[in-house]
């Protein structure tokens, strides 16, 4: 299995255990790639996404709503 083919496989099975009424209100799916210990060869993919409703709630925490909205951290 090729790398992308390995990454494609993690991503697929992430994306198919968010519940339907949860994915209903996702509008961004981000994917981080970075290196377990700064090794190359330990690559680890991070899936992650923001709904409607954290963003309302994250609305107060934030600088602004564009923050809210694509910051990753929210």
């Amino acid at each position: 299995m090729t790398f992308q083919d390995h990454l494609r496989t993690l991503a697929e099975r992430a994306i198919s255990s968010i519940s339907a009424a949860e994915a209903e209100d996702i509008y961004v799916i981000s994917f981080f790639i970075d290196n377990e210990r700064d090794d190359p060869q330990q690559p680890t993919l991070t899936i992650g996404y923001n709904t409607a409703v954290q963003f309302r709630r994250s609305i107060a925490d934030a600088s602004d709503e564009a923050e809210a909205r694509w910051n990753y951290a929210f």
